[in-house]
């Protein structure tokens, strides 16, 4: 209790609100999701395929997620 008093009395509800409003306001229509493993892997077609499938249903295809497999977004630094 004591922590809550302290962030809104250095002005951490201001930053609150405004990181809610910002969260409100973003909206993206197409996630981008990279991993490296090949296409065919197991975890690649049983989780991140149905994940990608699932972020559409829920939205009503209002989101998209892109899977991109194998280092094709480029090399891992």
């Amino acid at each position: 209790m004591r922590r809550a008093r302290l962030l809104i009395g250095s002005g951490g509800a201001a930053r609150i609100s405004r990181a809610i409003a910002l969260a409100s306001t973003a909206v993206a229509e197409n996630m981008k999701f990279a991993n490296f493993m090949p296409p065919t892997h197991p975890q690649r077609c049983g989780a991140f395929q149905p994940f990608a499938d699932l972020v559409g249903e829920k939205t009503g295809g209002g989101v998209t997620v892109t899977l991109y497999n194998g280092g094709e977004l480029g090399p891992v630094e």
